[in-house]
């Protein structure tokens, strides 16, 4: 049941890999690291050699135990610690003469005249320096080499024969020549452990020890038997405050009642564990059991957290109080079928647990185990071939789902046939012979199906405590911040599924050295700690712009006298400025090279000459915007046959809203190489032209006056210069006149003109002024002939 253990253990192993790799890094005082070095500090590199050599010839021939072969790698692991710290020696004096050097100049070519012996004496001496100053950090670093492909092999040289060992075939359990061997391994078992605790009682040393650990037994004995007769009571009592608590008003809602029951369930699942590790522990304090009855004594803890956690994860998972959202929305009696499967299956591990700690101590052939353990793995995958049949019918669409949640419903369905056919190959491989394969497929499936169904709960609770928080009930679930949250808990639970699966705590403590030490790209080697340096200084110096720009939008420049498009550009431009200069900063304090990535940027030019040069456009575009101001925000222009007032000009395109309320985006470059109007530029006046059609008929010169005291006498209307009233032209039936008049704010201009047609409407029907030519009479009919 190694699977189950590393669930128990793996965030221990994920949190102290780090610490260790750290700590080995960090040359304790007192510790191994002391011994891989000199008197002075450096490598001893005798040493290192020789245990090179011994991890060589393992290699070489592919022999040596596993407990040998991890020692002799964690030995190569320090050793590799101690090259990479001594990879940096000389570091700052190393670049101080480097720069001497590069202060007297390259040497002068053939052609060039004859360098000063003097110059040259000194450049000579300086390399010589440098190169005894690079020596010690070029020795670290080929032993740095030499050492990590001395793991990488030791690494290799295990996984293959992990690899062996599962796909190893041995005699079926089911083959009649091992029954013998069974019921002696059993009744030699029963019999060791009987005799061994009498034995064990009657032993005065144990009677000693018990007369010693009594007290500290008793107390164990106390706490572990309170906790499981008076734990429930004493949560039952807490429920009930906390659902008086949220009647009362303190939570209210299905999320704050989410929130409590959840709590509640894991302090239900967690104090019995603690009272049946407290009892173990009791037990094994008094001493006055051996080896046998310890290790069975040990697997009652992981035995109880099984049924435990499997009874809770049915309880939040597939409970019937809890409406789960799609694709987890199963009808209630496939939640009830598949929670009773659930709460089986821990049961089940229980009991494989408890035969594994039985049959623990003793030797016994791998052949005879696996047939012992063959009818409790026959029964986990029954159980488990049904609940994934349970989980395939639950992810049956509907027809109310959209897209996604039908994408989601056949995951449902693909976890449900593929933990089926799981449970259905492993007994056949086991019955077969080969029963690692088979433990080893059937036992991570089931713990990694009750990993992900932690995660989906923790993920549930994640959403209703944001909620709660929020004081929100509806559209909670499309918050990105719990889609974070989920996401945040699946990468730390990789760690724990790859010890599920087979992987050991060194290549985990591997992966994280390699993370830690980073990429190379070219010559330059990009860290997680440059990142982090990177993102801490960028966003420093973000938000310092956006305090400065804050500042002076709110504070300085409306004392002013610059116009409202003006404040915008200096603030824009402020806030291009000081997000370049942030990036320079960060990319120099976090150590990044720009100039090796110059050959990158260049190949990418033309891409971007080709590809993104629209964009590159409209960016310049943007900036010749802000600092010509040809059109400021607030500016009513026209562009093209779109017409509005301009709301926001960002570095790729401007925003301009219309008079019907909606928003045009108009690339910058339109706006640069194009003709655009600007009705408001540098001020609001500009001028209407009406025009104005009467009959036939009428007198010219009293019409005239008659639209110029209109146009006067309207307050939006300028007085200098006067409105004009031109006589534009003869129709087929009528006079064209035109008042053209400039007015205060064209913005207006509409207004302004319906008010002055309202006016001359009156007026023209009070002066009897004919806007249209008569209707003609109809003509008389003709005479008819004498």
């Amino acid at each position: 049941m190694g699977g189950i253990r590393a669930l128990f253990a793996a965030l221990v192993v994920a949190i102290a890999s780090p610490i260790l790799a750290q700590e080995a890094s960090e040359a304790p005082a007192d510790g191994t690291e002391v011994a891989l070095v000199t008197a002075d500090g450096q490598p001893d590199y005798a040493a290192w050699e020789e245990t090179a050599s011994r991890a060589e010839v393992l290699s070489e021939a592919g022999r040596g135990s596993a407990f040998a072969l991890t020692r002799l790698r964690e030995e190569i692991v320090g050793w590799r610690d101690v090259f990479a710290a001594a990879r940096a020696a000389n570091a700052a004096r190393i670049a101080t003469v480097q720069a001497q050097i590069d202060s007297l100049g390259a040497v002068p070519g053939e052609d060039a005249p004859t360098e000063d012996p003097r110059v040259a004496s000194r450049r000579a001496g300086l390399e010589e320096q440098l190169a005894r100053l690079r020596a010690p950090g070029l020795l670290a670093q080929e032993a740095y080499v030499h050492a990590d492909g001395l793991i990488g092999e030791i690494d290799s040289l295990t996984r293959s024969r992990q690899a062996a060992a599962l796909l190893s075939r041995s005699a079926s359990p089911l083959d009649p020549r091992l029954w013998p061997e069974l019921t002696d391994a059993v009744g030699t078992r029963l019999l060791g452990l009987w005799k061994e605790v009498t034995t064990s009682v009657r032993s005065e040393p144990r009677r000693e020890v018990f007369g010693r650990n009594w007290p500290i037994a008793l107390a164990l004995l106390s706490i572990g038997a309170m906790l499981l007769t008076r734990g429930r009571s004493w949560l039952t009592r807490l429920g009930t405050r906390a659902t008086a608590n949220r009647t009362k008003g303190r939570f209210r809602g299905a999320h704050a009642a989410n929130v409590i029951r959840l709590a509640l369930s894991v302090a239900e699942a967690l104090i019995p564990l603690l009272g049946f590790t407290a009892l173990t522990a009791g037990v094994e304090t008094t001493g006055l059991f051996g080896t046998r009855a310890s290790a069975l004594l040990q697997s009652v803890p992981l035995a109880a957290a099984c049924v435990l956690g499997t009874s809770w994860l049915a309880g939040r998972f597939l409970s019937t109080e809890r409406n789960n959202p799609p694709p987890f929305d199963f009808p209630p009696e496939v939640k009830q079928s598949a929670a009773g499967r659930l709460r089986q299956s821990g049961w089940i591990l229980a009991a494989a647990l408890l035969a594994r700690g039985f049959l623990a101590v003793g030797d016994i052939a791998p052949e005879v185990r696996a047939a012992l353990m063959l009818p409790i793995y026959v029964l986990l995958s029954v159980v488990v071939f049904r609940f994934g049949r349970c989980l395939a019918a639950a992810g049956r669409p509907r027809d109310s789902d959209d897209d996604s949640i039908l994408f989601r419903r056949r995951l449902v369905i693909y976890v449900g046939r593929a933990i089926s056919g799981v449970a259905a190959a492993s007994p056949v491989l086991m019955i077969l012979g080969f029963h690692r394969a088979g433990s080893a497929l059937l036992l991570p499936s089931v713990i990694t199906l009750g990993l992900l169904g932690v995660l989906i709960v923790l993920q549930w609770f994640a959403t209703d405590l944001y909620a709660l928080l929020l004081r929100r009930e509806d559209g909670i679930r499309d918050a990105l911040l719990p889609v974070l949250v989920g996401f945040a808990l699946f990468l730390l639970a990789l760690p724990i599924l790859a010890l599920i699966w087979g992987a050991r705590p060194e290549d985990l403590a591997e992966a994280w050295t390699r993370f830690l030490g980073g990429i190379s790209v070219g010559e330059t080697q990009l860290s997680p700690k440059q990142f982090a340096m990177f993102g801490l200084v960028f966003g420093l110096g973000w938000a310092l712009t956006r305090l400065v720009q804050g500042t002076l939008r709110s504070t300085v420049l409306p004392k002013t006298q610059f116009d409202a498009g003006a404040q915008n550009a200096i603030v824009a431009g402020l806030g291009y400025l000081g997000l370049t200069l942030a990036a320079l900063l960060a990319f120099t304090i976090a150590g990044l090279d720009l100039s090796n990535l110059a050959i990158v940027a260049g190949a990418l030019s033309v891409g971007i000459g080709f590809g993104l040069q629209n964009i590159v456009q409209n960016f310049v575009s943007g900036i010749i915007l802000l600092i010509e101001r040809p059109i400021s925000e607030g500016d009513w222009i026209e562009v093209g046959p779109r017409m509005g007032y301009v709301r926001d000009i960002s570095v790729r395109s401007t925003r301009i809203e219309t008079f019907d309320r909606t928003d045009v985006i108009v690339p910058n470059a339109d706006l640069v190489s194009g003709q655009v109007v600007n009705w408001t530029r540098g001020n609001l006046v500009g001028r209407i032209i009406m025009p104005v059609s009467v009959a036939y008929g009428n007198d010219v010169d009293h019409v005239t006056r008659l639209l110029r005291d209109i146009a006067e006498a309207h307050p939006m209307v300028l007085l200098s210069p006067p409105p004009a009233v031109v006589l534009a032209g003869f129709g087929a039936d009528v006079l064209n006149f035109e008042i053209r008049a400039i007015i205060r704010d064209v913005n207006f201009g509409t207004t302004t003109r319906s008010e002055i047609n309202q006016e001359i409407a009156k007026r023209f029907l009070a002066e009897h002024i004919h806007t249209a030519a008569p209707p003609a009479l109809p003509a008389p009919p003709p005479k008819p002939a004498a």
